[in-house]
């Protein structure tokens, strides 16, 4: 199933947020790659990241959705990368059109679109970074979470969401429990994920929050939006996690 990127850069353009800059940075085989950044002097930085696997539709949208609700207070100052993968959304597959899982190769330097995110994260610190996925084979909502100072919030994530769908508290052998649907992000993970690249580069705090990709579409995004509210209650109110 074919997806038509012109349909999210329209919405994109149409944002309509105070301090909001659209940024086209770079053609990724023919579809402009974009960063939507947010807000100028807010105490706090948090990234916010979806498509990196193009047959997980909810992210992107979900994204888009949090960016069009208005009523903005600039608690924040945002940078997102509202699609990491366009021709895989494109296409609705995971990897890019080379044939690449782009979540793969952060520890490289072979990637078009890995090596695009590193350089324009260089020298950034945030106080938490979200990306958004989906999980073909959960049978509902769960998340990783890595904080240095262990000092989990991923339980109040999971009380919301319940109140939306399952969660999937199965684990692997290789999985790290916290607690039901939360898992640790694994300190043992290399760079070659987006998010412990940015673990070890940019941030203290990180969350991927995995929906389940044989759920309604409107369910996974209300998962998505209910998980990045509660993480931005989270920093809002936690005055000892500033920079």
């Amino acid at each position: 199933m074919a997806r038509d990127y012109s349909l999210l850069e329209n919405r994109w353009k149409r944002l309509n947020i105070p301090e909001c800059s659209l940024e086209s940075l770079a053609s990724i085989h023919g579809y402009p790659f974009y960063r939507i950044l947010i807000g100028k002097n807010a105490p706090r930085n948090v990234l916010i990241t979806a498509g990196i696997h193009g047959d997980e539709p909810s992210g992107p949208e979900a994204i888009l959705r949090f960016l069009e609700r208005g009523n903005w207070n600039l608690r924040f100052n945002f940078t997102v990368f509202p699609c990491l993968n366009p021709t895989g959304y494109v296409q609705n597959t995971r990897e890019n059109l080379e044939g690449k899982d782009i979540n793969r190769t952060f520890g490289g330097d072979d990637v078009k679109e890995a090596n695009l995110v590193k350089r324009l994260l260089q020298g950034v610190r945030f106080d938490v970074y979200v990306d958004l996925h989906e999980d073909y084979d959960a049978s509902g909502f769960y998340i990783y979470e890595g904080k240095k100072d262990k000092n989990w919030m991923g339980h109040r994530i999971i009380q919301k969401v319940r109140k939306l769908g399952a969660i999937d508290e199965e684990t692997d052998e290789i999985d790290i429990p916290i607690g039901p649907g939360h898992l640790q992000a694994d300190p043992g993970w290399d760079n070659r994920g987006i998010v412990s690249y940015a673990y070890t580069h940019h941030s203290d705090h990180v969350l991927i929050f995995e929906t389940p990709s044989t759920h309604p579409m409107d369910e996974r995004i209300s998962m998505h939006l209910t998980a990045l509210e509660a993480v931005l209650d989270f920093h809002q109110q936690d005055k000892g996690n500033s920079k």
